[in-house]
């Protein structure tokens, strides 16, 4: 099918928009879809459309919300279509439309709801509604971002507009006064020279850098969550109105500053302010910085506080985009679209939980060991595997309860990765292990380049596993004794 993205971008408007419109694109791309990002793009935003090689188009001008007459649905995510253009729009094709902090138009009749926010609430008018981080369209590499080293200069990234220009020396001086030796500037705002600052220029994303940082200035955007589900430790700067939401909601867990001038219209008491507008629409820069950026330096001081290293990867999973492209194929098909089911990393914690499951007769007994594992010898396992960086551990839930278990090793010379998958005894027969599979496969593929191939092991008499792994996708490779190879190929 021809999707539609209906987004806009440029140096006023930023690159936002078109960043997470674009992981959607990808994603109904690795499911044979043929996605279109129709809009107005300069700047930024057109060359993260250059680089990542999406088909584009024009707005249609005499079509409701510019979507081309040929396209089959599409995913709204633009200013200025007010309810007229969405009704008009959702009458011709199944859409999804984003909540748009400065445009909050309930969404038209028949079409779904995209809050991903923290708070996402659905309206009482909404009657499909995609609430909540585990609908954030992200690109899903930064979730494998989260085994980095995390260990490099701190990332400077006040998006792909202008509207952080008076801001950004002022923020600079202000993380090195914090104490942060190098800098590393992205984006479209070039920095004043000064020792311990570098320019990187305008990024295709960030998703190769998170791993790599040890930590990120960014505005209040979709990027605070990039930085939880890369589970990097992040200073969020509201620059613009809407932008407040994501400070607000995040404060709780990372330092956030405001840096709007006067008056700051919807500032929240959990925000810290500035105590002068650090030349937005006031004194410049240079004054700002002696009267102003106190809050400036605390915050920036504060990022060694940040808990996004810790809980950002559990609350967002970085694989959001594959949720939306679900939704709005099921609503292609006329379905209801399916419940999220999140995969967190696995914690020590979970250790008493994922023995359970391992010692339960009916896995132990088409395990490669039968023997019942120990809480001694489980928890040392338990350790060494969350401490490699070759092997990733998933906890499933579904509903905040977990129901699954699974494990991807990779052998890096040969580009492989093996998964392992236990499920809940109580969840076994419904269908539940198969989804597992499928999805948990994709995203592996999809957050890790540089994988080309997924391979299980499973026995000969576990007709249930083979059936399961056959309808996610996995085709027969080989045969070791009682043992079948499955694999799933890029």
């Amino acid at each position: 099918m021809l999707i539609a993205l209906r987004c806009d971008g440029g140096d006023v408007l930023g690159a936002g928009h078109v960043g997470r419109c674009l992981p959607v694109a990808h994603a109904l791309a690795r499911a044979g879809h043929e996605p279109v990002m129709v809009g107005d793009h300069d700047g930024v935003a057109l060359r993260l459309l250059e680089h990542a090689g999406v088909a584009r188009r024009p707005p249609a001008r005499d079509e409701p919300c510019g979507i081309p007459a040929d396209v089959e649905a599409a995913l709204v995510d633009v200013y200025g279509q007010g309810d007229g253009q969405r009704r008009a729009a959702a009458a011709l094709r199944p859409l999804v439309v984003v909540r748009d902090a400065l445009d909050p138009t309930p969404p038209p009749p028949g079409a779904a709801y995209l809050d991903y926010h923290l708070d996402a609430v659905p309206p009482a008018s909404a009657g499909i509604a995609l609430c909540g981080p585990d609908y954030a369209p992200l690109d899903p590499r930064v979730a494998a971002a989260r085994q980095g080293p995390h260990d490099g200069g701190l990332l400077v990234a006040l998006g792909g507009s202008t509207v952080g220009t008076t801001a950004l020396e002022p923020l600079l001086g202000a993380l090195l006064d914090a104490g942060h030796e190098r800098l590393l500037v992205a984006g479209a705002l070039v920095p004043e020279p000064r020792p311990g600052v570098e320019h990187v220029g305008p990024l295709p994303g960030l998703q190769d850098v998170l791993g790599e940082v040890s930590g990120i200035c960014c505005g209040a955007s979709v990027t605070a969550y990039e930085a939880s589900a890369a589970g990097t430790a992040a200073l969020l700067v509201v620059l613009v109105d809407n932008q407040e939401r994501v400070g607000r909601v995040f404060a709780p867990l990372t330092p956030v500053l405001d840096v709007r001038g006067e008056p700051r219209r919807h500032s929240s008491p959990a925000v810290a302010p500035a105590a002068g507008p650090l030349g937005v629409g006031g004194p410049g820069p240079r004054a700002a910085v002696a009267d102003g950026f106190a809050a400036a330096r605390d915050a920036a001081g504060g990022l060694a506080g940040s808990s996004l290293p810790s809980r950002g990867p559990a609350l967002v999973d970085g694989h959001g985009a594959a949720r939306v492209r679900d939704a709005l194929l099921a609503l292609v098909a006329g379905d209801h679209p399916p419940e999220p089911l999140r995969q967190r990393p696995a914690t020590t914690a979970d250790a008493d939980l994922l023995r359970r499951w391992r010692n339960d007769p009916g896995v132990r007994a088409v395990s490669v060991s039968s023997d019942p594992i120990a809480a001694d010898e489980h928890a040392g396992w338990l350790r060494r595997v969350l401490a490699d960086p070759d092997r990733t551990l998933l906890v499933v839930e579904r509903g905040g309860v977990p129901v699954a278990t699974v494990r991807f090793d990779r052998d890096a010379g040969s580009a492989e990765a093996e998964i392992s998958v236990t499920v809940d005894p109580a969840a076994r027969a419904t269908g539940l292990g198969r989804r597992i599979l499928r999805e948990s496969t994709e995203r592996e593929l999809s957050s890790r380049p540089a994988l080309r191939r997924v391979t299980a092991l499973v026995h000969a008499d576990n007709a249930a596993s083979l059936r399961a792994f056959g309808a996610a996708g996995y085709r027969p490779a080989g045969t070791h004794g009682a043992w079948r190879t499955l694999e799933a190929v890029r």
